[in-house]
């Protein structure tokens, strides 16, 4: 057997692209001669140019010496030497030439050639490309299908599994490095919409898919789900970011109870026309965009040192406690607040509060719900808040609305306000507590108020007051301006009442009590304060029937804070 060392190997085509490669690199960096012109590139030039040696060699021959003579076998040599070396000369500058424009032209060719090679080889990385993102886009909705048949399960175990697959595939395909940002945004809207159709569907708490406790579980799951993407997230995440993308809850009842803190949101967030059966509470949030108008708190609704732009109140809110607290909106209009319905029991009454310098940069207007029953739609106390404008109006008013240490950039407006009369009045209610308890046996007072009032409790059930307020001097002649405000009685009208008022001070205060031509009979106030810069406004109480009551307010500073 011979040595294998003595066999040749043939190269490989790396070996010869890379000495191709090598060759090129060092035929491209060796030294170029001048081109020559064109005129110089004819097949007799080598011709015309020996014969010009030749004749000026001959005639330096012959005039040699200064006498013309025949020259010698010597002369003649270097004279036919240097016509031969013109000629070589004048060829090989020729088929320098030649080679040099060949050289070129190759070069040119090989550039060509790496130019439609580079540009096929790019084609089919993007055809391929192409390929593998289309298989890998087909996947994706292959299996957003796939979790979709899971999330009509009635399993509601199959169901809350179905939520983390989609998910997780929300976050798989925010890192693809295969899909285009079009597809990844459409996938994700989809993944987003879906979210929130389950979650809506879950509120419908069908008995044939779970109970309400699985119902509650997997909407809580979602909601999260939800939040854990909307929110400021570190950088290269693994989770998907949906800061972009707007959240719709609208039309969904809530089972779960929900608290966020800290959290900045500025896309929008709609639970409008939603039902919240359990506790919602914000802590320390901001809130640029939320619609939550028509939305009913049906347990409790807490804010705590947040910001919220919002284009409307809830609908209904059953206990309501915002602290520190700014309520915006991108309107340029007041936030509208519409109470809601009156109440057939003393215990269904709106409770809602607002303290600890909670502030409405826009202004608040709250308009009565226009029905009437037993007992008030709302409480609502304002203490140490800030209002740039307020405004109060609508039929029926049946609500109690206080403010304490308050203060007012402009004028207070209450107008256009139709009350029951017996919605402002209060029997005594020692003598009703001892007829009722059987210490007394004299029910007079009793039975005057249900001859006068069947329609109302003993407890008052419509005011409006305002306590150590602090009010704008932008306007001073009107601080609180009140006019067309109606009390209507059931029967009969209601005898005139006196206004008591202080007047000892600069100010005065201005009451009209006429009894207008009218088949419906009613008492209309009209009352206006004007008061002087850090003149108290006096003590104020309107005798029966009065919707008002106005104590130790004050004018002050003009600037919103």
């Amino acid at each position: 057997m011979g040595s294998t060392d003595d066999e040749q190997h043939p190269e490989t085509t790396q070996q010869q692209l890379s000495s191709d490669n090598t060759t090129s690199t060092h035929s491209n960096n060796a030294p170029r001669l001048t081109p020559m012109p064109h005129w110089l590139m004819h097949w007799w030039t080598p011709l015309a140019i020996a014969e010009g040696l030749l004749r000026w060699t001959l005639i330096v021959a012959i005039f040699w010496g200064g006498q013309p003579h025949w020259p010698s076998s010597e002369a003649m040599k270097l004279c036919v030497t240097i016509v031969g070396a013109g000629l070589a000369f004048s060829a090989w500058q020729q088929r320098s030439h030649d080679n040099a424009v060949r050289d070129d032209d190759k070069l040119d060719r090989e550039r060509a050639a790496d130019r439609a090679r580079t540009e096929r080889e790019e084609q089919r990385s993007l055809e391929e490309t192409r390929r593998l993102e289309q298989i890998e886009r087909d996947e994706y909705w292959k299996r957003r299908e796939q979790i979709y048949q899971l999330l009509g399960s009635k399993n509601p175990g199959l169901r809350l599994g179905a939520v983390a697959l989609l998910a997780e595939l929300a976050d798989s395909a925010a890192h693809s490095t295969l899909l285009n940002k079009n597809a990844e945004q459409q996938l994700q809207r989809h993944i987003i919409d879906t979210l929130c159709l389950q979650l809506r569907h879950e509120g419908l708490a069908h008995e044939t898919e779970g109970s309400l406790e699985e119902h509650s579980s997997i909407q809580e799951d979602i909601f999260y789900q939800l939040v854990k993407r909307i929110i400021n997230q570190e950088p290269h995440s693994p989770q998907a970011d949906w800061r972009t993308h707007d959240i719709d809850l609208s039309h969904t009842i809530f089972h779960f109870p929900i608290t966020l803190t800290n959290l900045e949101i500025r896309q929008n967030i709609d639970i409008s026309h939603s039902r919240f059966l359990e506790s919602f509470t914000l802590t320390g949030c901001r809130l640029f965009n939320l619609s939550w108008s028509c939305t009913t708190f049906e347990m409790s609704l807490q804010v705590r040192a947040s910001e919220l732009y919002i284009d409307h109140f809830p609908l209904e809110i059953q206990n309501g406690k915002f602290k520190e607290t700014v309520l915006n909106t991108h309107q340029t209009s007041p936030i509208p607040f519409n109470l809601s319905a009156p109440k057939g029991k003393g215990t269904a009454t709106n409770k809602i509060r607002f303290t600890d310098e909670c502030k409405f940069p826009k202004g608040l207007h709250i308009q009565t719900n226009g029905s009437f029953d037993y007992f008030s739609s709302e409480y609502i106390e304002f203490i140490n808040s800030s209002f740039q404008s307020i405004s109060i109006c609508g039929q029926n008013f049946n609500a109690i609305v206080q403010f304490s240490y308050c203060k007012f950039f402009e004028a207070t407006h209450i107008h256009d306000i139709d009350y029951q009369l017996g919605s402002v009045l209060t029997p005594d209610l020692e003598a009703v507590e001892a007829y009722f308890s059987r210490a007394s046996e004299d029910g007079s007072e009793v039975a005057v108020w249900e001859a006068e009032f069947p329609d109302h409790p003993f407890d008052q059930t419509a005011g409006i007051s305002f306590r150590f307020c602090t009010f704008s001097t932008v306007n001073s002649n009107n601080m609180i301006i009140a006019h067309k405000v109606q009390a209507i009685m059931k029967s009969g009208i209601a005898p005139p009442s006196p206004l008591s008022h202080s007047k000892t001070t600069p100010q005065t205060m201005e009451s009209m009590l006429n009894y207008p031509i009218a088949t419906k009979k009613q008492i209309t106030e009209q009352v206006k304060m004007h008061t002087s810069n850090k003149a108290p406004i006096p003590f104020t109480t309107i005798q029966r029937p009065s919707l008002f009551i106005t104590s130790n307010c004050y004018a002050g500073s003009n600037h919103f804070p």
